[in-house]
């Protein structure tokens, strides 16, 4: 062997250990399913489930489709992305996760900021979408016509995978400065992302939604569109219902504030094109930053939820 291929075999093998200590030294703070095998799995399952849960952050963070299945209501999915939009677009791809097999149920989170012009703009939805497109490939059949195709991924366990990750800048930070992230995560192949907090804090979420509704008011034109597409899959019998996500009662009180939001008006519209509307009781459970549920109260509130739904389906029967 020459001695440049010597030095490039050298220069791979040092480059490969390198590698190889930064993801055994890299913190741990998420688990379970590995980040991008998630957000796929979110667009590239059937349409085979019964219930699927939809909304932004708060549902992501705070609803286990798990509850729904120990409830008996079927096989769940939470479709639920970061500063999801509320609008036809994202309802319709929540809708197309359910199936033609028996009772068809679609619950949603209700938030101001679903409403707003920016929910368009910086959707969490779309972003994840179009990555999902991005790693999708077009292939030609024996007959002639094509097929989408996902790009498979190498299948390595979960918790390998995620060492591997594409590293963001605050991570990097945090490992330079010596501290860790106290925000633990463990995705879930249902779509669930639980989050336990080493050091909660109710009102460390208001300083960022003091500023989100600045120039950005929820608009009337976007709730009426929503509630017109929402009509057409509950005329084609799908089960939708609604519900306001618990949060803090300091955050309750700025998003009222600063978002002018009438959850009142919006429930008696959601009401009156046969939604079915289910009041929560925040106190009940508790936030990790005011916006969004930790994970015993995640748990708490998804079984409580399942059960309110369950009640209400047998009072329609």
């Amino acid at each position: 062997m020459s001695a440049e291929k010597i030095r490039i075999v050298v220069v791979a093998v040092l480059a490969l250990s390198l590698l190889t200590c930064i993801a055994l030294l890299r913190p741990q703070d998420k688990h379970g399913v590995p980040e991008s095998r998630f957000w796929n799995r979110k667009f590239s399952e059937p349409a085979t489930f019964d219930v699927v849960a939809a909304g932004d952050s708060r549902i992501l963070y705070g609803v286990d489709p798990q509850a729904f299945e120990d409830a008996g209501l079927g096989k769940s999915l939470n479709f639920a992305f970061k500063a999801s939009p509320s609008n036809e677009d994202f309802y319709t791809a929540a809708t197309e996760r359910l199936s033609g097999q028996g009772k068809k149920i679609l619950v949603l989170g209700i938030t101001p900021l679903g409403f707003t012009p920016s929910s368009s703009t910086s959707s969490g939805f779309s972003q994840k979408r179009d990555d999902f497109k991005a790693s999708t490939y077009t292939i030609p059949t024996l007959y002639g016509d094509r097929i989408q195709t996902n790009i498979p991924a190498l299948r390595f366990p979960g918790a390998i995978e995620q060492r591997f990750q594409p590293v963001k800048l605050a991570e990097i930070r945090r490992f330079a400065t010596g501290r860790k992230n106290p925000l633990q995560e463990t995705y879930h192949p249902n779509g669930w992302i639980e989050s336990a907090h080493k050091k909660p804090n109710e009102d460390s979420a208001l300083r960022f939604y003091k500023v989100r509704f600045d120039g950005n008011l929820p608009e009337l034109a976007r709730i009426e569109t929503a509630c017109k597409s929402l009509a057409a899959f509950i005329e084609s019998g799908v089960h939708v219902f609604a519900f306001k996500p618990p949060v803090s009662d300091s955050m309750d009180q700025l998003e009222n504030e600063k978002s002018g939001f009438d959850y009142a008006d919006f429930e008696k519209r959601f009401s009156d094109i046969g939604g079915v509307w289910i009041d929560v009781d925040a106190s009940s459970f508790k936030t990790y930053d005011g916006s969004h549920l930790e994970s015993k109260s995640a748990r708490e509130f998804s079984q409580w939820l399942a059960n309110a739904i369950k009640s209400r389906l047998k009072d329609e029967d």
